[in-house]
C-alpha cells in the first residue's frame, strides 16, 4: 500500500479585511508537507465565488517575498517538520456584487515519487463595498430667465476609475422632483484622470427666486457596486431681458480701455472685452454696477434700466505690495 501524506495550506500574505468591488488582489499561499516532499505546486488553484478555476502564477524565489514574520517557516521548524515550504500566487479580482465573498484554495490529491498526497484545501475571504463616487456641476447658466431653458455641466468620477461613460444621471429640483437627464460622454474633463462629463439642458422655473438642485447618477445605473453622491446646482432665476446695458471701463488717468475687467450688474455678470466694454441684457429696474480687477480700483455705482444704456466707469490704478518683503510691484 501506498504511504500517504496529508499537505497543508497556508496564507503568507492574507486578504484585506474589506476590500473595493473589482479590485485586483494578491494572495500568496504556502504549502507544505510534513515529510519533506515536493508538492505540485502547478495543480493548485483557487475557486473564485462565481465558481470559476484562477490558476496560481509561478512562486518567489525561496519564498522570501511575500512570507510576512507572524506566517514565515522558521530555520528550526523546517529542521523539526522537515518541511520543505512552496509558494503560490493568485491574482484575484474582487466581484463586483456588494458583500462577503470567498475563495477555496485546493491542492488536488497527488503522487509525488510514490507518495500519494491527500487533498488539501484553505477558505479565503474578504467583504466587498461598493466604490464610492463624485459629482461636479459648473458651468451653470446664471441667471436663469425663468421659463427659459438653460445649460450645465455635469462631471461623474469613480474612486476606483470605472469607466463612466454612458451611465445616466438625473437632475433632481428643491422639492427632489426629476427635471431632467444626461448621459455621460465617452471622454473625460480635461486636466482629470477620470471625470466623465456631458452638458444636460434643463427648463427655468416659472418664477424668479434662487434655487438649489441636485444632480447625480440614476439608481438603475448605479448598481450595486456604485454609492450614490450628488452635486449641487446653485442658481437664480430672473425676468426676460428688455434692454441692452452696456458697461465701459477706462483708466482714469490715461482713457484707455482696460480688459478682463469683472463687471456685475445686479447678478448679471460678464468680463470687458479687449474694448474694455463688458455687455448685458437686462429687465427694467435699478441695479448696482460693480467693477474690479487686480491692479484697479473702481468706486461703486448704480443705475435706473428703463432703455437701451452705455455707462463708463473711470479705473485708478493702484500699485500692489509684496505680502512678503512689502516691496511695491508694477
Amino acid at each position: 500500500m501506498a504511504e500517504t501524506h496529508q499537505p497543508r495550506i497556508e496564507l503568507s500574505s492574507p486578504l484585506p479585511p474589506d476590500v473595493e468591488a473589482g479590485t485586483v488582489l494578491t494572495l500568496v499561499v504556502r504549502l507544505t508537507c510534513r515529510s519533506g516532499c515536493a508538492l505540485s505546486v502547478e495543480s493548485v488553484h483557487a475557486l473564485a465565488p462565481d465558481g470559476s478555476v484562477v490558476d496560481a502564477e509561478p512562486g518567489w524565489p525561496e519564498g522570501a517575498e511575500g512570507m510576512d514574520a507572524e506566517h514565515s517557516v522558521s530555520a528550526e521548524e523546517a529542521l523539526s517538520e522537515a518541511a520543505v515550504p512552496e509558494e503560490a500566487i493568485f491574482s484575484l479580482i474582487a466581484p463586483t456584487e456588494v458583500g462577503t465573498h470567498t475563495w477555496k484554495i485546493v491542492l488536488p490529491a497527488h503522487e509525488v515519487d510514490g507518495v500519494v498526497h491527500d487533498e488539501a484545501s484553505l477558505e479565503v475571504g474578504t467583504t466587498v463595498r461598493p466604490h464610492e463616487t463624485s459629482v461636479a456641476a459648473w458651468d451653470i447658466t446664471s441667471p436663469v430667465v425663468v421659463g427659459q431653458p438653460f445649460s450645465a455641466k455635469v462631471g461623474i468620477r469613480c474612486s476606483a476609475e470605472c469607466r463612466m461613460s454612458g451611465k445616466r444621471f438625473g437632475v433632481r429640483n428643491d422639492a427632489g422632483a426629476p427635471v431632467g437627464e444626461g448621459i455621460l460622454g465617452d471622454h473625460v474633463w480635461p486636466g482629470t484622470k477620470a471625470l466623465y462629463w456631458a452638458e444636460v439642458l434643463l427648463e427655468g422655473p416659472s418664477t424668479v427666486d434662487s434655487f438649489i438642485w441636485s444632480a447625480g447618477l440614476l439608481a438603475a445605473d448605479l448598481g450595486s457596486s456604485h454609492l450614490e453622491a450628488f452635486s449641487v446646482l446653485s442658481f437664480r432665476t430672473v425676468e426676460p431681458p428688455e434692454h441692452t446695458v452696456s458697461v465701459e471701463v477706462v483708466r482714469d488717468d490715461t482713457g484707455d480701455p482696460i480688459a478682463a475687467v469683472e463687471v456685475r450688474v445686479g447678478v448679471y455678470r460678464a468680463s470687458t472685452d479687449d474694448q474694455g466694454v463688458a455687455r448685458f441684457e437686462v429687465p427694467s429696474g435699478e441695479f448696482d454696477v460693480l467693477a474690479w480687477k487686480t491692479g484697479f480700483v473702481t468706486d461703486p455705482a448704480s443705475v435706473e434700466v428703463i432703455e437701451d444704456l452705455e455707462m463708463r466707469i473711470e479705473a485708478r490704478y493702484v500699485p500692489q505690495a509684496d505680502p512678503d518683503d512689502e516691496r511695491v510691484w508694477m
